[in-house]
This record gives C-alpha cells, sequence and structure tokens, in this order.
C-alpha cells in the first residue's frame, strides 16, 4: 500500500477510529438520557432537582421510589404524594405505604418529592465504648442507647432519662466509673 507524504492511509484508519468513537459515545449518551438501560438509583440531594426539571419540568411532581413489585426503582411525574411518620411511600402501579427498614427511621411527614426515596435518618447503632441498646422499638424515633452498667460504664454526661438517652438528641457517651469499696453500678442510679 502506498501512501503520499500526507499518509492518506494512516488518515483513514484514524478517521474510522474516531467515528466509531463518535457513535459509541453517541449511543451511550441517549441511553444514559432515556434512563433505559441501566439499573435506576434515585439522584442523591444535590442532582435531585435537576434531574426533576429534566424528566418532569418540575420539582412539584417529580418522584423516585422503589417499586416493589418490579424490584427496582422507578421515577415519574404523577407527584406530590405523602406518609405518615414511620413510613415511606414506595410505587407499584400506584402510591403505597412500606415501613422503614429497621436501620432508618422517619420522625415527620415523608412527601415524595422531597428528595429522597427511603426514609431520611438512619438510627444510631449504640455501639460506642460501654454503649447497648436499650429501645429499638419505633420508626418514629432513633434507637435509644444505654451504658453497660454490669461493666461499670456511666453516661460521662447525665442525660434526661437516667435509664437511656437519644443519640440524635444527646450525648450518649459512657466511660468506666470506678466504685467506692462493696458498691456497683446499677441502672439508674448515679451517685
Amino acid at each position: 500500500m502506498a501512501t503520499d507524504i500526507f499518509g492518506d492511509v494512516d488518515r483513514n484508519a484514524d478517521m474510522e477510529d474516531f467515528i466509531s468513537i463518535i457513535i459509541f459515545v453517541s449511543v451511550l449518551q441517549s441511553m444514559l438520557l432515556n434512563g433505559k438501560s441501566y439499573d435506576l438509583k434515585c439522584s442523591s440531594n444535590a442532582s435531585w432537582k435537576i434531574r426533576a426539571k429534566i424528566e418532569c419540568n418540575s420539582t412539584l411532581k417529580y418522584y423516585c421510589l422503589y417499586n416493589n413489585v418490579e424490584g427496582k426503582y422507578v421515577e415519574g411525574c404523577t407527584g406530590p404524594d405523602w406518609d405518615r411518620k414511620g413510613s415511606k411511600r414506595i410505587f407499584s402501579g400506584s402510591f403505597t405505604r412500606e415501613d422503614c427498614i429497621h436501620k432508618r427511621f422517619q420522625p415527620f411527614i415523608f412527601w415524595t418529592n422531597g428528595s429522597l426515596s427511603d426514609c431520611v435518618l438512619a438510627k444510631s447503632k449504640c455501639s460506642e465504648e460501654g454503649q447497648l441498646v436499650y429501645k429499638d422499638e419505633s420508626a418514629n424515633d432513633d434507637r435509644a442507647c444505654r451504658c453497660d452498667h454490669k461493666k461499670s460504664y456511666s453516661f460521662i454526661k447525665k442525660p434526661r432519662n437516667v435509664c437511656y438517652c437519644i443519640p440524635t438528641e444527646e450525648d450518649c457517651s459512657c466511660y468506666v466509673k470506678s466504685c467506692p469499696i462493696n458498691q456497683t453500678i446499677s441502672a439508674g442510679i448515679s451517685f
């Protein structure tokens, strides 16, 4: 194969590669913009409004929720809808209620257009040094923690309730407390 001084053979090969890249990028961009070729994950708070404007031209009507029938997240423009404390909305052909998963809680009304697809807050783990779970009964509230008095732990700062504290509302740090001779720490008792 002969080439002229400008290297036309190499230029043709480079042009074919360039065209292939342009076609690939165009197809990939089209797939991403249509949102049909990948498993949808709801946008983070920062990009929620942008996604709402693109999909619905409105932040009020846009939602991105889990569809328990299809087993994936779906988005649409038929919102807003809401649910009570301790619950979230899911979409399975229509809006319906679902309890928060055990690791999360929802202390206020859940709105579908509020840039969230799950209950808003993660529950405290009560896993710092000397801490134990005291109570975990509600999807409306955070877990309550206590200090392990059987191992001589006590609250550094006395909480509102002497037996437990709520980590999202107060300091629940524990420390090993020395007891006078012949005394032990009991739950809710401080000396």
